[in-house]
This record gives structure tokens, C-alpha cells and sequence, in this order.
């Protein structure tokens, strides 16, 4: 089973960068990309009926690492789509209230649940088996909730609230990427002053020079990834979407995992030899 439901999340990782990458329109990629959860976590559901599980090893690793995956994503763009369509359409003030009530309660649920945000943060595993083995499940759980009919067979105690924590962390992104935007409409005028670059190259190239930049903490104040997001495209006039994605694809390379920085860092230093005469005839 292993083989298949591996090929299953392959196939919805391609299916989402294709939505990411092919709409500018939120609400559009929102609904997209739901239907993708909703096809893959069906799919899922009737292998995981069809052909079960070794062993409760196996089935943590489901719940806790591949399940959660497009579950998560379902929960994200469930939020999205929520918060766009009930985005005030013209004050930008009423609009950054909106944002900032969002904001507010991703913070409340963060507090509510933060033993389990710990145990996830420091990486435990000591509960895993009862987290995410079905047979702990608790009945009174069987209720549906965000467009997903809970099943006994395909649920456990705690997978769902593992998928809404990622969900609500790349939810956070979004809204602080929404407030940037605000903020930058509010000094477009200054913005227009500056000239926009066109990048030339992969998308994901960027994505390694933002997580690098942000490594790095070269910039004042330490800004989260999102702000150092909303300024790459901004000055190379580029839409990346949600980074997240890519990032994974970056890490899961095979052999060096970094392709775009050493590039810079060869022809920078060419660029060196050539000023120096180091390249004399």
C-alpha cells in the first residue's frame, strides 16, 4: 500500500504547484485547490480501506506524515477562501480590521492548543502511537467539520488537529502577507518611483535566496519570511504563491540541495577575476 499512497501525494504535490503557479486570483486557486484535497483524501480513504496497514508503524507514519498533507492544505485554503470572500471590497482600513480579527483568532487557537503545538515543536514521539492509531480514536470525534465527514477508519485522535496546526501556520503567512500588500498600496505612490526587474529565472531560485536572506538575518528587525517574500516580488515583479511548497521541493532534492546560490557565487567571483585582470591575455 505504501507504494501507492506514496504515488498518491506525489500526484496532488504536482496537481498543487500547477494551482499555485497558474492563478493570481486567491479565490480561484482556493477553490482549485479544494477540490484537489477532496479528490486525494478520497483516494486515500479507499487504499487505506482497501489494503490497511503493517503495523501501527506504518499507520503513524500515515496519519502523522502523509495524510496530513493534503488535509492541511484543505483546512488552508478553506480559510482563504472564507477570509476572501468576506474581505470588505473598498476601505483598506475596514479591510486590515478584517485581516487583524484573523489574526486574533489564529492566536486564540494556538493558545487553546498549545500542549499538543508543544509536543509538536519539540519534536516528540512518545504519543504517537496513541495520537495517531486509530483505535484511540474518540467517538464522541464522529462529526463532520470544515467539508470533511470524520471517519473511524480513516482518523485518529489527533491527525486532524496536527493537519489544522500546519494549516494555521500557513494561514498566518497569508494574512501577514495581506497586510504587507495593504501597507504597499498604502505607499504605492512611492513605489511607483522604482522600476521593476524581470527575473529571467526558475521561481524556485528565489525561494532559495528568501529562505537565505532570512537564514541569514541580514535585515533590520529580523522580518518573517512573508515580508522578505512580498519585497523579491515586488522588486523582480514576480508571483510565487505560497513558498512553502517549493521549500519542501528544495529540501527533498537529491544530492546538493542548494543549486541556485553557488551560481551566484561563481559568477560573482568571475565577475572579481575579470576586474581584477586576473584574466589577462
Amino acid at each position: 500500500m505504501e507504494d501507492i499512497i506514496e504515488e498518491i501525494l506525489s500526484e496532488f504535490q504536482d496537481r498543487l504547484q500547477t494551482i499555485e503557479s497558474m492563478s493570481d486570483d486567491r479565490l480561484a486557486e482556493a477553490s482549485r485547490g479544494i477540490v484537489l484535497c477532496h479528490e486525494t483524501l478520497i483516494e486515500m480513504r479507499r487504499t487505506v480501506h482497501k489494503y490497511g496497514f503493517k503495523g501501527p508503524e506504518s499507520e503513524v507514519h500515515f496519519f502523522k506524515r502523509i495524510k496530513v498533507v493534503p488535509q492541511c492544505y484543505l483546512f488552508y485554503y478553506e480559510k482563504v477562501l472564507s477570509c476572501e470572500s468576506f474581505m470588505p471590497p473598498i476601505s483598506k482600513k475596514k479591510q486590515r480590521k478584517h485581516l487583524e480579527n484573523e489574526m486574533d483568532g489564529i492566536t486564540k487557537f494556538f493558545s487553546i492548543n498549545s500542549i499538543f503545538i508543544n509536543y509538536l515543536r519539540l519534536r516528540r514521539t512518545d504519543l504517537d502511537d496513541r495520537y495517531f492509531v486509530r483505535k484511540y480514536l474518540n467517538d464522541s470525534a464522529l462529526v463532520p467539520t470544515n467539508g470533511t465527514q470524520y471517519d473511524p477508519d480513516f482518523n485518529t485522535m489527533r491527525d486532524v488537529l496536527l493537519a489544522k496546526v500546519r494549516a494555521s501556520y500557513r494561514y498566518m503567512e497569508y494574512i501577514n502577507r495581506s497586510l504587507s500588500e495593504l501597507r504597499s498600496d498604502e505607499l504605492s505612490d512611492n513605489e511607483n518611483q522604482f522600476p521593476v526587474l524581470q527575473f529571467n529565472g526558475n521561481k524556485i531560485d528565489l525561494v532559495e535566496l528568501i529562505y537565505a536572506l532570512h537564514a541569514a538575518k541580514v535585515f533590520k528587525g529580523n522580518p518573517d519570511i512573508s515580508h522578505i517574500q512580498k519585497a523579491v516580488e515586488r522588486v523582480f515583479g514576480v508571483e510565487l504563491g505560497s513558498i512553502y511548497t517549493r521549500f519542501q521541493q528544495i529540501r527533498n532534492r537529491s544530492g546538493e540541495h542548494i543549486k541556485f546560490l553557488p551560481k551566484l557565487i561563481d559568477a560573482f567571483a568571475s565577475l572579481l577575476d575579470d576586474k581584477d585582470g586576473l584574466d589577462l591575455k
